[in-house]
């Protein structure tokens, strides 16, 4: 089940994300109704918001359980013997997380070049979809057998970005940009799982480390 495990812990990071776009977004507007001297500072409130949240993480980091050491009796493999087994989900993982970055970096923008209102949506519409899909199908890379799922998720992330950049309508553009947050959701535990399963237990973290490093974006 670490298809599931990951999954889960990459849900609960961009329930997060999504939780701060809706709650940034309040606190600017909160800010602007209340007296100059605090609607001058608007992003302040923001940022201190943002910078409250993960001191709330640490306190529960400080608390949770260690993580168990695996020891196993295979000899260990070298940082290239793991590159080398890993590269081809890791490279189709970068290359996929090319449009989760064009979503969260350039929708909002995008609408607002169109004069469209609703920027804010479609990035939470698109948040909102990558959780779905995690708690819908988050086991599915355990079950996954064959190309076909991996293909259907690269499938809805590109025929989402493509609808996304010729949508002539703000709803058609959220619709969109829902589809390509589902298609990205499933495309980091079905790659990642091939990538743990080639190197030796004890050397996952290192796996999983490489295969995070080929791409700039978060699972």
């Amino acid at each position: 089940q670490a298809g599931r495990a990951i999954s889960w812990i990459g849900m609960a990071m961009f329930v997060g994300i999504a939780a701060g776009t809706a709650l940034g977004g309040m606190a600017g507007s909160l800010a602007a109704s209340l007296p100059p001297a605090v609607s001058a500072n608007g992003f302040a409130v923001a940022a201190l918001l943002t910078m409250t949240a993960p001191l709330a993480g640490l306190v529960i980091a400080a608390f949770a359980p260690a993580a168990p050491i695996h020891h196993d009796d295979a000899t260990p493999a070298s940082l290239r013997q793991i590159a080398r087994a890993i590269w081809r989900p890791s490279l189709g993982f970068g290359l996929a997380a090319t449009g989760y970055s064009a979503v969260t970096s350039f929708a909002v923008l995008a609408f607002v070049t169109r004069g469209w209102s609703g920027g804010d949506i479609a990035l939470s519409a698109f948040v909102t979809a990558f959780v779905a899909a995690r708690v819908l199908f988050g086991d599915i890379s355990d079950r996954a057998r064959g190309s076909l799922p991996i293909l259907l998720s690269l499938a809805a992330l590109a025929g989402g970005l493509l609808v996304l950049w010729v949508a002539p309508v703000p709803w058609l553009a959220i619709a969109a940009a829902s589809l390509s947050g589902f298609g990205m959701s499933l495309t980091y535990p079905l790659l990642a799982l091939p990538a743990i399963r080639a190197v030796p237990r004890a050397q996952t973290a290192s796996a999983i480390g490489l295969y995070d490093g080929s791409s700039i974006s978060p699972r």
